[in-house]
């Protein structure tokens, strides 16, 4: 390679961020079912369009105007990684997306696991499409995700559950539930809630969710339940757990 073609940086540095990483649970199961149904191929490509407006930078006058361009989004196959300022507003923000996406996920028969927490890392994209993603907390975020036999929900790293606890903006109170199996703080997408019939409300209003009120919504995760309670008890399970918190 010619010296001139190398690309030179000098000034990569990590930053504290935000970070989510996100998969769709069973994907390649439905992957290999499009090959031979082209319902699935629409499908999937409706969510992962959809929930990419969601997750990225907002587009909105007023939205760019209230959090900036601080959100980057990096999507490939079922994965998502989305990064933000670690402002309380900016954090605020990103979890309300990640309960709009868990809940309106639902309505497209799929469930989301993923993980979110704070660290150095470096996330940005040039102006000829080059994605630069790692530091320690997008492999934090992989780690909480990646958890054998996780259920299907978007967990919150100690320490950021912990800050969160501790802030005192209304809007926070009820946005993460804690799983009674393992004491696990996720984000709630499945407790009854003022906050979760607000966002539930705000995804019909502006997101285009499937569902107009928290009863039809119940009935979406029910439906979806029973729909996999005949797979393979390592899956039938999961889809359980989701029963199991909706009611308890």
């Amino acid at each position: 390679m010619d010296l001139a073609d190398q690309v030179e940086i000098h000034d990569a540095v990590y930053v504290e961020r935000v970070v989510a990483y996100l998969d769709i649970l069973g994907f390649e199961k439905m992957v290999d079912a499009s090959a031979t149904d082209g319902r699935f191929v629409r499908k999937i490509a409706e969510f992962v369009k959809w929930a990419s407006e969601l997750l990225g930078p907002p587009s909105r006058a007023a939205l760019k105007a209230q959090f900036g361009d601080t959100r980057v989004l990096s999507q490939f196959s079922d994965s998502f990684a989305v990064s933000c300022d670690s402002t309380a507003e900016q954090i605020l923000h990103l979890l309300e997306c990640l309960q709009i996406a868990q809940i309106d996920a639902i309505g497209y028969g799929l469930t989301l696991r993923g993980g979110v927490c704070k660290g150095p890392l470096l996330h940005e994209h040039d102006n000829k499409g080059t994605v630069l993603l790692f530091g320690p907390a997008i492999n934090r975020a992989h780690e909480l995700e990646n958890v054998p036999g996780s259920n299907p929900r978007i967990v919150i790293d100690d320490s950021l559950a912990d800050e969160i606890g501790s802030m005192a903006n209304p809007r926070f109170q009820g946005m993460l539930a804690r799983d009674q199996s393992d004491r696990i703080r996720y984000i709630n997408y499945l407790k009854i809630d003022p906050i979760l019939e607000r966002t539930i409300k705000i995804g019909f209003n502006e997101k285009g969710a499937h569902y107009h009120d928290f009863e039809e919504y119940k009935e979406a995760v029910e439906t979806l339940v029973h729909k996999h309670i005949d797979d393979d008890s390592k899956i039938a399970k999961k889809y359980m757990w989701m029963q199991g918190e909706l009611y308890r």
